[in-house]
């Protein structure tokens, strides 16, 4: 069980309850593609951007790699290798193993297992 109900694209109120957490606290949910707001004069101002720009969730690097490569139906996946090894394959429908991350997508879902490589500190000289 995590702290985002995946499945139901809201926080978990169990999760919630058994940890204490005030869910008036957290943020609204958005899905990545949703407009969440715009660059007000003052952030227009200190960033360079143009005042108005439409702000969205966005997407994390492989939810964003999985869109770039293709993999944005059943039955394709891709992995990249470097400081860690991901695999990373769609799915229309989810089935939570407590095991597995998911990447909650627009109405659909992306699932990953990460390989993290740690190198002792004699392998960078």
């Amino acid at each position: 069980m995590q702290l985002l109900d995946v499945p139901n694209r809201c926080w978990s109120k169990e999760v919630c309850d058994t940890l204490g957490i005030d869910m008036s606290m957290l943020g609204k949910v958005y899905e990545s593609c949703e407009v969440t707001g715009k660059v007000t004069k003052k952030m227009a101002e200190l960033t360079g951007l143009k005042e108005g720009t439409i702000v969205v969730g966005g997407a994390g690097d492989n939810a964003a790699a999985a869109i770039g490569t293709g993999v944005a139906e059943d039955g394709k996946a891709f992995t990249t290798i470097g400081t860690s090894g991901v695999v990373f394959a769609h799915t229309s429908s989810i089935s939570i193993d407590q095991r597995a991350e998911f990447t909650p997508a627009v109405q659909q879902y992306q699932t990953h297992g990460t390989l993290w490589v740690l190198h002792k500190a004699q392998d960078f000289r």
